[in-house]
């Protein structure tokens, strides 16, 4: 990942490949910076609870019946939360 150009395939096998490198090579580096519109209350989310949030969240899938290669809905607004359903499903 470090010679990383634009339309050059990465060196991953998965998703979860992807989360474990990035979790252990910047496990405190901000990964995802959310702000709320109506609050203007930032988040911040780092390599390390990305994994961990992704993880949990694919268990919680498991736990409700989805499995590898169903389909789901996502019905929230724009949000940290949309994106770690997308990398746990």
């Amino acid at each position: 990942m470090e010679a990383f150009l634009p339309g050059a395939p990465l060196d991953i096998s998965s998703i979860l490949e992807l989360l474990e490198r990035t979790a252990q090579k910047y496990p405190k580096k901000e990964a995802i910076i959310s702000v709320d519109p109506h609050t203007l209350k930032f988040g911040i989310l780092t390599h390390l609870d990305v994994k961990n949030l992704s993880l949990q969240t694919a268990a919680l899938l498991n736990n409700l019946g989805i499995k590898k290669g169903d389909s789901f809905a996502i019905l929230m607004h724009n949000c940290a939360e949309v994106l770690l359903f997308e990398l746990a499903g």
